[in-house]
């Protein structure tokens, strides 16, 4: 049996995300659901949204990893909607630290009570036993989509980069110190064409390397030469290498 850490969606530790957790209890796995909002939880997808972006990306995925110091090394990370931040950031720390075998899968159907309309992600490293829900495996099976697997040598990534699906659209997510080899992460899953975008968000940035410069300009890029506007949230360090327009 595996142990969990099972990070929320943006609308907060819902009971929808408690009913999940206690589904993998049941089936024998030990499960962690750490409350990035501090006991908030919001009735919207956007308000959840708005909440986080006033305390930042960023501290949401330094909370998450507080969540876990003291835990045993070896856990499987997964995260909804917003928890996929710090459970990617989480699995690519443990990637470089401790474990040859991390993975990370993106859910393509998220389950039916639990996500709120994002996406969803499940991360595992060291050689936990999936999980399964209902006779499926969440961490690799038939809710599971195409499997991108990390490397483990070299330094630890640093920073994040997600696409999260919102009310709005969806928006291309960066937080934290952006590193390049994170950026690479991305490209590996997504692809090195630019995806359709309805906006970028770099509000919880601290610092972007030239790669993560080069992927934001590339997406804007995209944008501007298929005529779809696109929104541009950026904090004061990256103010001058964004283009900046309506608020997200």
């Amino acid at each position: 049996m595996a142990e969990v850490v099972l990070f929320h969606h943006a609308q907060g530790l819902t009971p929808g995300v408690v009913a999940f957790a206690e589904d993998l209890r049941a089936a024998g796995h030990t499960v962690h659901t750490p409350d990035l909002f501090e006991g908030r939880s919001f009735a919207t997808l956007e308000e959840g949204l708005g909440h986080a972006r006033s305390i930042g990306f960023g501290e949401v995925v330094h909370r998450g990893a507080r969540a876990v110091e003291g835990l045993p090394a070896e856990l499987v990370y997964a995260g909804f909607s917003l928890g996929v931040l710090p459970a990617q950031q989480l699995n690519q720390t443990a990637t470089s630290t401790t474990s040859p075998t991390a993975r990370c899968r993106p859910t393509t159907r998220p389950p039916q009570h639990c996500s709120p309309g994002g996406c969803s992600s499940s991360c595992a490293h060291g050689r936990a036993a999936p999980v399964s829900r209902g006779g499926r495996d969440i961490a690799g099976g038939a809710e599971t989509g195409a499997v991108t697997s990390l490397p483990s040598d070299g330094p630890a990534a640093r920073g994040v980069v997600r696409l999260l699906n919102t009310a709005g659209g969806r928006v291309l997510c960066l937080a934290g110190d952006v590193d390049g080899r994170v950026v690479d992460y991305f490209l590996r899953r997504y692809g090195r064409e630019p995806m359709r975008i309805d906006g970028i968000d770099t509000g919880s940035v601290t610092w972007l390397s030239p790669p993560a410069v080069d992927l934001v300009r590339d997406h804007l890029d995209a944008a501007r030469r298929a005529g779809r506007p696109v929104t541009v949230r950026s904090s004061p360090q990256v103010a001058s290498l964004i283009p900046r327009t309506d608020e997200l």
